[in-house]
Protein backbone atom coordinates (compact mmCIF):
# COMPACT_ATOMS: atom_id res chain seq x y z
CA UNK A 1 0.00 0.00 0.00
CA UNK A 2 1.41 3.54 -1.12
CA UNK A 3 0.87 6.23 0.81
CA UNK A 4 -0.50 9.61 -0.58
CA UNK A 5 -0.34 13.04 1.10
CA UNK A 6 -1.87 16.03 -0.70
CA UNK A 7 -1.22 20.07 0.37
CA UNK A 8 -4.02 21.80 -1.10
CA UNK A 9 -5.76 25.15 0.11
CA UNK A 10 -9.13 24.17 -1.82
CA UNK A 11 -10.60 22.13 1.14
CA UNK A 12 -13.32 20.76 -1.07
CA UNK A 13 -11.12 19.84 -4.00
CA UNK A 14 -8.29 18.32 -1.36
CA UNK A 15 -11.17 16.28 0.04
CA UNK A 16 -12.75 14.59 -3.26
CA UNK A 17 -8.75 14.24 -4.09
CA UNK A 18 -8.39 12.08 -0.91
CA UNK A 19 -11.69 10.03 -1.62
CA UNK A 20 -10.66 9.07 -5.30
CA UNK A 21 -7.36 8.30 -4.07
CA UNK A 22 -8.41 6.07 -0.88
CA UNK A 23 -10.43 4.21 -3.53
CA UNK A 24 -7.40 2.78 -5.22
CA UNK A 25 -6.80 -1.17 -4.01
CA UNK A 26 -2.72 -0.34 -3.68
CA UNK A 27 -3.20 3.60 -2.23
CA UNK A 28 -4.17 5.10 0.99
CA UNK A 29 -4.39 9.09 1.11
CA UNK A 30 -3.61 9.05 4.95
CA UNK A 31 -3.01 12.79 5.40
CA UNK A 32 -4.60 16.19 3.96
CA UNK A 33 -2.83 19.74 4.69
CA UNK A 34 -3.94 23.43 3.32
CA UNK A 35 -0.18 24.85 4.01
CA UNK A 36 2.85 24.48 2.95
CA UNK A 37 3.73 24.95 6.95
CA UNK A 38 1.92 22.30 7.80
CA UNK A 39 3.19 19.68 5.55
CA UNK A 40 7.12 20.67 6.77
CA UNK A 41 5.46 20.23 10.50
CA UNK A 42 4.40 16.76 9.51
CA UNK A 43 6.88 15.99 7.74
CA UNK A 44 9.29 16.21 11.03
CA UNK A 45 7.57 13.26 12.08
CA UNK A 46 8.68 9.66 11.86
CA UNK A 47 5.64 8.75 9.00
CA UNK A 48 6.84 9.95 5.48
CA UNK A 49 4.65 9.60 2.39
CA UNK A 50 5.60 7.78 -0.78
CA UNK A 51 4.25 10.42 -3.17
CA UNK A 52 2.44 14.31 -1.98
CA UNK A 53 0.88 15.81 -4.41
CA UNK A 54 1.32 19.75 -3.80
CA UNK A 55 -0.37 23.01 -5.04
CA UNK A 56 1.90 25.94 -5.81
CA UNK A 57 -0.44 28.53 -4.90
CA UNK A 58 -0.77 28.10 -1.32
CA UNK A 59 -1.10 30.56 1.39
CA UNK A 60 2.19 31.87 3.35
CA UNK A 61 5.16 29.46 1.92
CA UNK A 62 4.27 28.42 -2.04
CA UNK A 63 4.18 25.12 -3.17
CA UNK A 64 7.49 25.90 -4.74
CA UNK A 65 9.24 26.81 -1.82
CA UNK A 66 8.20 24.04 -0.23
CA UNK A 67 9.55 21.41 -2.30
CA UNK A 68 13.17 22.04 -1.47
CA UNK A 69 12.02 21.28 2.40
CA UNK A 70 10.47 18.28 1.53
CA UNK A 71 13.17 16.77 -0.34
CA UNK A 72 15.24 17.90 2.87
CA UNK A 73 13.21 16.09 5.26
CA UNK A 74 12.25 13.33 3.33
CA UNK A 75 14.58 12.55 -0.20
CA UNK A 76 12.73 9.41 -1.08
CA UNK A 77 9.31 11.74 -1.29
CA UNK A 78 7.87 11.57 -5.02
CA UNK A 79 6.39 15.18 -5.99
CA UNK A 80 3.83 15.65 -8.15
CA UNK A 81 2.60 19.57 -8.57
CA UNK A 82 -0.90 19.74 -9.26
CA UNK A 83 -1.83 23.44 -10.22
CA UNK A 84 -4.02 26.09 -12.15
CA UNK A 85 -0.12 27.37 -12.75
CA UNK A 86 1.18 26.76 -16.44
CA UNK A 87 3.59 29.53 -16.96
CA UNK A 88 7.07 28.23 -17.78
CA UNK A 89 9.26 29.66 -14.58
CA UNK A 90 7.01 27.77 -12.51
CA UNK A 91 7.15 24.87 -14.68
CA UNK A 92 10.84 25.34 -14.56
CA UNK A 93 11.22 26.15 -10.70
CA UNK A 94 9.29 23.02 -9.85
CA UNK A 95 11.21 20.71 -12.09
CA UNK A 96 14.56 21.94 -10.72
CA UNK A 97 13.79 21.85 -7.44
CA UNK A 98 12.69 18.03 -7.82
CA UNK A 99 9.34 17.56 -8.65
CA UNK A 100 9.16 14.42 -10.64
CA UNK A 101 5.39 15.43 -12.24
CA UNK A 102 3.11 18.29 -13.27
CA UNK A 103 -0.36 18.58 -13.91
CA UNK A 104 -2.92 20.88 -14.21
CA UNK A 105 -5.64 21.29 -12.02
CA UNK A 106 -8.07 20.86 -14.99
CA UNK A 107 -6.82 17.41 -15.37
CA UNK A 108 -9.61 14.65 -14.36
CA UNK A 109 -9.91 12.08 -11.85
CA UNK A 110 -8.98 9.22 -13.68
CA UNK A 111 -5.94 11.49 -15.15
CA UNK A 112 -4.63 12.43 -11.77
CA UNK A 113 -5.12 8.60 -10.68
CA UNK A 114 -3.21 7.27 -13.80
CA UNK A 115 -0.56 9.93 -13.09
CA UNK A 116 -0.16 9.08 -9.53
CA UNK A 117 0.14 5.53 -10.40
CA UNK A 118 2.86 6.69 -13.08
CA UNK A 119 4.84 8.14 -10.45
CA UNK A 120 5.13 5.39 -7.93
CA UNK A 121 5.77 3.22 -11.16
CA UNK A 122 9.19 5.45 -11.92
CA UNK A 123 7.42 7.61 -14.58
CA UNK A 124 6.85 11.58 -14.83
CA UNK A 125 3.34 12.50 -15.72
CA UNK A 126 2.82 15.97 -17.09
CA UNK A 127 -0.01 17.38 -18.57
CA UNK A 128 0.37 16.70 -22.50
CA UNK A 129 0.48 21.12 -22.51
CA UNK A 130 3.14 21.17 -20.08
CA UNK A 131 5.48 18.48 -21.69
CA UNK A 132 5.41 20.55 -24.58
CA UNK A 133 6.56 23.96 -22.80
CA UNK A 134 9.57 21.85 -20.98
CA UNK A 135 10.62 20.37 -24.35
CA UNK A 136 10.33 23.48 -25.96
CA UNK A 137 12.34 24.87 -22.58
CA UNK A 138 14.99 22.17 -23.55
CA UNK A 139 15.20 22.76 -26.92
CA UNK A 140 15.99 26.37 -26.41
CA UNK A 141 18.45 25.46 -23.73
CA UNK A 142 20.48 22.97 -26.04
CA UNK A 143 23.59 24.28 -27.30
CA UNK A 144 23.38 25.16 -30.90
CA UNK A 145 25.33 22.48 -33.28
CA UNK A 146 28.96 23.13 -34.15
CA UNK A 147 28.89 26.39 -32.28
CA UNK A 148 30.35 26.17 -29.31
CA UNK A 149 30.87 29.97 -28.79
CA UNK A 150 34.36 29.65 -30.20
CA UNK A 151 36.28 32.17 -31.86
CA UNK A 152 37.66 30.81 -35.22
CA UNK A 153 41.27 30.81 -33.42
CA UNK A 154 39.82 28.16 -30.56
CA UNK A 155 37.81 26.13 -33.78
CA UNK A 156 41.57 26.33 -35.40
CA UNK A 157 43.61 25.10 -32.05
CA UNK A 158 40.50 22.03 -31.94
CA UNK A 159 41.10 21.09 -35.50
CA UNK A 160 45.10 21.01 -35.20
CA UNK A 161 44.22 18.84 -31.65
CA UNK A 162 42.43 16.36 -33.36
CA UNK A 163 44.43 15.90 -36.22
CA UNK A 164 47.64 15.06 -34.14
Amino acid sequence: MKTIWITEDHAAFRRTLARVLSAETDLSCTRQFDSGEALLKALAGHEKPDLLLLDVGLPGMNGLEAIQHVKQASPGTLIVILTVFEDDDKVFKAICAGACGYLLKTSTAAEITLAVHDALAGGSPMNPRIARRVLEMFSRLAPKQGDYGLSEREKEILQLMVSG
